[in-house]
């Protein structure tokens, strides 16, 4: 009997699991809620993007040696600079601190930015997966809806790219 049992549960798991990593892929689509996020930006504050409703917000998934994360970032800076007395905000996630860095080392590279910036494992909640490939940007409506998502390309975001898509969103 115990023969029997096997495949069939083989078979279970097999249909289950797809279906498992749909549904949370879902939610990381265009159209979505915005996933649950907490955590300690380095300058000590908390980072909460449910209550960051009612504001327009760029999550920033990028690495240190990342060199397109890092001129994203100053465009980013430009865009954010203009734009953050209209409900505009950014927040710039580090996924691999290298091994050794220090947090004092990650706030000075990112003190040369106006917005927030974290390490992603200092998450208390976190349900985003980490991207396969970096930067990648999650555009989130004022209402918590992801608008856009800008995953890696051979040319980094330019202020025109945020024009487009955050600009009909401030409005």
């Amino acid at each position: 009997m115990c023969k029997h049992l096997k495949p069939i549960l083989l078979a279970l798991v097999m249909f289950a699991l797809p279906g498992i990593s749909s549904v949370h892929a879902a939610t990381l689509a265009v159209g979505q809620p915005a996933p649950a996020l907490t955590i300690e930006t380095l300058d000590g504050k908390t980072f909460d993007i449910t209550a960051q409703k009612g504001k327009i917000v760029l999550l920033h998934f990028w690495a240190t040696w990342c060199a397109p994360c890092q001129q994203e970032m100053s465009v980013m800076n430009s865009f954010y600079k203009k734009h953050r007395n209209e409900g505009f905000e950014i927040i710039a996630l580090d996924i691999e601190a290298p091994r050794g860095q220090t947090r004092d080392q990650m706030k000075q590279m990112l003190s040369k930015v106006d917005y927030s910036g974290a390490l992603l494992r200092d998450a208390s909640v976190n349900e985003y997966e980490t991207p396969q490939a970096i930067p990648s940007t999650y555009v989130i409506d004022r209402a918590g809806i992801i608008r856009d998502v800008q995953e890696p390309d051979v040319i980094p975001l330019t202020e025109k790219d945020l024009d487009q898509l955050i600009e009909p969103l401030l409005r």
